[in-house]
């Protein structure tokens, strides 16, 4: 599926209603503003906006592994592929 076709309610934050910039992704699948969320923590809300069940982690992810796992995997398989071309291991007992 194009992505220029999804529903573009999936790319706008649930609290801002703004298109998100820094987006993060709560055990409840659900993603906010980072910003945002973190003022929710902040004022003490410990459940998720969308869903009201209560959080067992009540601090703003460090990074959103959902939408940023595709750049960490390219990163890994380039890494990677320069280990296999340029920087051959001997092995000991070969």
């Amino acid at each position: 599926m194009d992505i220029l076709m999804k529903d573009p309610h999936d790319f706008i934050c649930p609290l801002t209603g703004q298109l998100f910039e820094d987006p993060v992704t709560l055990e409840t699948g659900q993603t906010f503003e980072r910003e945002a969320i973190g003022e929710r923590f902040d004022h003490g809300n410990r459940t998720c906006p969308v869903t009201g069940k209560t959080l067992a982690c009540s601090t703003v992810p460090l990074a959103n592994s959902i939408l940023n796992g595709h750049k960490l995997k390219e990163e890994a398989e380039k890494d990677l592929h320069r280990n296999q071309e340029g920087n051959k291991v001997e092995h000991k007992y070969q």
